[in-house]
């Protein structure tokens, strides 16, 4: 099992290997206030994340990536 200083650091390595890839936290911010509200519209939320990603040429493996650590932080009471 994993504290909580080792939880917290394995998320802001998460955070940060994302921002390398170009989904700053603009980005990010951006993304995550064009969610669906409750979690409700499965078109709006696939809208929001292509336009978070639009732009940054990224391989499947790593939109992948993204969207898991996006849908990771997006607090709408999600899987994470």
């Amino acid at each position: 099992m994993m504290s909580a200083d080792e939880i917290l650091d394995y998320n802001r390595r998460r955070r940060d290997a994302a921002i390398a890839l170009g989904v700053s936290h603009d980005r990010q911010e951006r993304y995550y206030s064009a969610l669906s509200p409750e979690n409700d519209d499965p078109n709006e939320d696939e809208k929001a994340f292509a336009n978070a990603t639009s732009d940054l040429n990224l391989s499947t493996v790593d939109l992948a990536f993204i969207k898991e650590v996006l849908d990771s932080g997006d607090g709408r009471g999600g899987p994470f």
